[in-house]
C-alpha cells in the first residue's frame, strides 16, 4: 500500500475536500470562493498535485447532488472563474515554449474542429450562444492543457502523492455514491411515493449518488471505473485492495444509475484496458497472466450466466430495454426506441446543411426563445443524442471529417507513446458520448471527464519517468 500511494495524503485532501464542501453548503455556496485562492496559492507556490485536485474539484462542483452540495449559481461561477483564472496564470507558461510532454501534444489537434465551428457558427441557430460555449470551451480546454504541464514539467511533482490525491477524490466519489443507497437523498424521486416504488424495483431505478442525475451517474462511473483500472493494470501492477474495491462498487453504481450508457462505456473502457495490457511491455509475464486468467473467468462466468440462466437473461433484457416489459423478440429498434424521436429529428436538419451544420453546441429551439442579459446566455444547456449525429448536425460533414481526422491521429499516437491511462479513459468517455454528446460540454459533465483524462496522462507521465521512457520531445 504504502509503495504506490501514501494513505495519510489520501486522507488529508479527503478532508479538504470535505471542508471544502461542507462549507459551500453552509454558507449557500459562498464559500466556494476560498478554490480561485487555493488555486492561485497553488500555482505561485508551484504545489501542482494540489492545482489539479482544485481543478477536478471545480469541475465537479456543477455535476454535484444538489440534495446534499451546494449546486447552485454562485458555484457554478465560481468554478468557471477559477478555471478562467488557472488559465490566464498558466498561459503564459503554455505558449512560452518550455517542453511539453508527448502524450500532450496530440489534444492540440482538437482546435481544428473547433476553428470550423467558429467559422460555421456565424450562420448557425444562435450564433450568440455558441460563440459563447466556444469562449469557454478555448478558456477551460487551454486551462486543462495548461495544468498538465505545469504537473508534468515541475521537478517538485510525485507520483505517490498525486496518485494519493486522485485515489482522495475517487472514494469520495465512489464510496460515497455507494453509501447513499439506503437513503432517498440518492435517488431521482419526486415525492415519497415514486422513492417506495424505485425501492420496492416497481419501476426503473433512478439512482445518482453523488451526482445531480442519474444519467451523470452512470457515465461518470463508467469513466472513473475505467480511469481505475488502467492504473491498477499499468502502475500499481498488483491487486491493490483500495483499487480491488473501487472497481467492485462501480458495476453496482453503474446498474443501480439504470444507464445502459455507462454500463457500455466501462465494458468499452475495461475491454481497451485488456487489448492494451496484452500489447505493452514491461508488465511482466506474471502479472499478465494475472490479469488475462481473471479477464477470461469474468467473461466466462458473465456469459454463461447470461446465457444458462433465464432469470440472469430476463434482468439483462430488461435493463437494456430499460423501459421495456416485454423482452421477448428484442429488436435493435425496442433497445433504441427512448432516442428514436431524437435521431430523426436530427437528421432532419443534416438534410437542411449538409457540408456546413447548425453552430456550436446549439439546438433549432434556440432561435424561438428571448434571451435577456448575459446571464441568460451564458445558462443555455443542450441536450443531444450520439456524437455520431451530433458532430454532424452542429459542423456537417466537413466538421466530421476534422474531428473524426483527430481522433484517428490521437488514439494510436496515445498508444504508441505509451500512455495507457490516458487512452483508455478516453476511449470510455468518447463510448459514454454514444449514449450522450458531452465530450464539449466543459460546464457540466464533460469538463469533469476531461479532467480524469488529463489526470490520467500526468499518471502516464510520471509512469514514464520511472521506467525511463522518452515524455518530451528532444530537440
Amino acid at each position: 500500500m504504502g509503495e504506490q500511494y501514501d494513505i495519510k495524503v489520501l486522507f488529508k485532501y479527503l478532508v479538504i475536500l470535505v471542508a471544502i464542501m461542507a462549507a459551500c453548503k453552509v454558507s449557500a455556496g459562498f464559500a466556494a470562493v476560498i478554490v480561485p485562492i487555493m488555486v492561485i496559492c497553488a500555482i505561485s507556490r508551484d504545489k501542482p498535485v494540489m492545482l489539479i485536485f482544485l481543478m477536478i474539484l471545480s469541475m465537479f462542483f456543477a455535476v454535484s447532488n444538489r440534495k446534499l452540495f451546494a449546486n447552485n449559481a454562485v458555484t457554478i461561477l465560481t468554478a468557471r472563474v477559477t478555471l478562467i483564472i488557472m488559465t490566464g496564470l498558466l498561459a503564459t507558461k503554455l505558449f512560452s515554449g518550455g517542453r511539453e510532454a508527448r502524450v500532450v501534444t496530440p489534444f492540440w489537434g482538437v482546435f481544428a474542429y473547433i476553428l470550423w465551428e467558429c467559422a460555421v457558427s456565424l450562420q448557425g441557430w444562435e450564433p450568440i450562444i455558441s460563440y459563447l460555449k466556444l469562449i469557454l470551451f478555448f478558456a477551460i480546454f487551454l486551462g486543462l492543457l495548461a495544468a498538465v504541464n505545469q504537473v508534468n514539467r515541475s521537478t517538485r511533482t510525485n507520483a505517490k502523492i498525486l496518485r494519493s490525491a486522485l485515489l482522495a477524490l475517487l472514494c469520495f466519489l465512489i464510496f460515497g455514491s455507494v453509501l447513499l443507497i439506503p437513503f432517498g437523498v440518492g435517488m431521482m424521486a419526486r415525492d415519497d411515493a415514486s422513492l417506495a416504488a424505485m425501492k420496492a424495483g416497481e419501476f426503473t431505478s433512478l439512482f445518482m449518488g453523488m451526482t445531480c442525475h442519474s444519467q451523470a451517474l452512470g457515465p461518470m462511473i463508467a469513466i472513473l471505473g475505467t480511469f481505475i483500472m488502467a492504473d491498477l493494470v499499468f502502475s500499481i501492477k498488483r491487486w491493490d485492495k483500495l483499487y480491488v474495491a473501487l472497481l467492485l462498487c462501480c458495476p453496482l453504481l453503474i446498474i443501480r444509475s439504470s444507464s445502459r450508457t455507462g454500463m457500455g462505456a466501462f465494458i468499452a473502457g475495461c475491454g481497451m484496458v485488456a487489448f492494451l495490457a496484452l500489447r505493452a511491455r514491461g508488465l511482466g509475464a506474471h502479472w499478465k497472466g494475472k490479469l488475462m486468467n481473471a479477464m477470461v473467468l469474468l467473461v466466462v462466468i458473465g456469459g454463461v450466466s447470461g446465457v444458462a440462466v433465464p432469470a440472469v437473461r430476463e434482468r439483462v433484457a430488461q435493463y437494456v430495454l430499460k423501459y421495456g416489459k416485454d423482452t421477448k423478440g428484442m429488436t435493435t429498434e425496442d433497445v433504441l426506441a427512448s432516442r428514436q424521436s431524437k435521431f430523426d429529428t436530427m437528421f432532419a436538419h443534416i438534410k437542411q446543411k449538409p457540408l456546413q451544420g447548425h453552430g456550436f453546441q446549439v439546438s433549432e429551439d434556440f432561435q424561438y426563445e428571448k434571451r435577456h442579459g448575459l446571464v441568460e446566455y451564458l445558462s443555455a444547456p443542450v441536450e443531444k443524442g450520439t456524437w455520431i449525429v451530433a458532430i454532424v448536425e452542429e459542423g456537417g460533414a466537413i466538421g466530421m471529417i476534422l474531428f473524426c481526422g483527430w481522433l484517428v491521429f490521437l488514439i494510436p499516437a496515445l498508444i504508441k507513446r505509451h500512455a495507457y491511462i490516458g487512452v483508455c479513459t478516453f476511449w470510455a468517455f468518447l463510448t459514454a458520448n454514444l449514449g450522450e454528446f458531452s465530450i464539449f460540454a466543459m460546464s457540466y459533465i464533460g469538463g469533469l471527464f476531461w479532467s480524469f483524462v488529463i489526470a490520467g496522462l500526468c499518471l502516464d507521465v510520471q509512469r514514464m519517468k520511472s521506467q525511463q521512457l522518452p515524455v518530451f520531445f528532444v530537440p
